[in-house]
């Protein structure tokens, strides 16, 4: 493994539980180093990278990475945060989350872990770390709809018609304070499912502002006040049937089928971070939803 400066693999005290390090990789910083400890044989061996190749020469019966369970509990994983963030960005390398949004049981492990943390004991959230562009890495959302499909309605607060027509929603962009300082803007693309509009693609903004309540430090509290939706693609017949079909339904639309409202009082929501640093977040909604986002 050239670039990699590895111990090789040494008889270690008993137990079963992985032992995470920080990455030592000269030409890829961001690809974990994680040593399992066999079962069997009480044995540390090395792994490295999204694919978690066994690279001992010895023993090659140790479990892979996407097996084991996170060895900290919820306190333990908040005081060694970046031993945590290194094993739980490895397991987000695994194929069911970065191709079918699953979340795993490892990954479940480690965010129940951490809700077993009492808010007082959590990182704060402030103005100042939490700014950024951040992309989704996985959420459970989905488990609120059926196969990751919902309604226009239920997304666009009732507000965009025909209200009854499905969507399925592919991974957000989330800017906190990029434009201006207490920003939060969500974009939503979306592919119309049924009807005229079938396999049209569309892209929903919502935005608004959001505080950090000192009563309430890990929440982000967040006032949606304007809503957007619009064609997503530059395909000439998509853009004919998305004007003939939505204007129909949404005076607010302009002639370039974008329809833009605001709302007279903002609609609430919040997040409650269950772990936060400035590349790296986990999150409840107020609807229950967990997310993982990165910057």
């Amino acid at each position: 493994m050239h670039g990699f400066g590895l111990n090789t693999c040494h008889v270690a005290p008993t137990g079963n539980r992985p032992v995470v390090t920080e990455s030592v990789s000269v030409t890829k910083p961001w690809i974990p180093i994680v040593h399992l400890r066999n079962r069997r044989t009480g044995t540390l061996h090395s792994r490295s990278g999204s694919a978690a190749k066994h690279i001992c020469n010895s023993d090659r019966s140790a479990a892979p990475v996407a097996e084991e369970v996170p060895s900290p509990d919820g306190a333990a994983a908040l005081e060694h945060s970046e031993q945590f963030k290194v094993h739980l960005l490895a397991a987000l390398e695994d194929p069911r989350v970065q191709e079918k949004n699953e979340v795993t049981p490892e990954i479940q492990t480690m965010v129940d872990q951490l809700k077993s943390v009492s808010p007082e004991d959590r990182k704060k959230v402030t103005m100042d770390g939490i700014k950024g562009t951040f992309r989704g890495v996985l959420t459970d959302i989905e488990r609120m709809t059926k196969d990751g499909i919902t309604d226009l309605g239920t997304m666009s607060f009732k507000q965009f018609k025909p209200i009854g027509t499905t969507v399925k929603c592919s991974m957000t962009t989330l800017k906190i304070g990029v434009d201006w300082d207490n920003q939060y803007q969500v974009e939503v693309p979306m592919t119309f499912q049924d009807g005229p509009l079938a396999g049209v693609q569309a892209k929903q903004v919502v935005s608004g502002d959001y505080r950090i309540d000192d009563n309430e430090p890990t929440k982000q509290k967040i006032g949606f006040t304007a809503l957007k939706l619009s064609l997503d693609t530059s395909d000439s017949a998509a853009k004919e049937k998305w004007l003939d079909v939505m204007r129909k339904e949404n005076d607010k639309m302009d002639d370039e089928g974008k329809i833009s409202l605001t709302f007279n009082q903002p609609m609430q929501a919040w997040r409650d971070f269950l772990f936060f640093d400035e590349q790296l977040q986990i999150s409840i909604g107020n609807r229950g939803s967990m997310t993982i986002i990165q910057q």
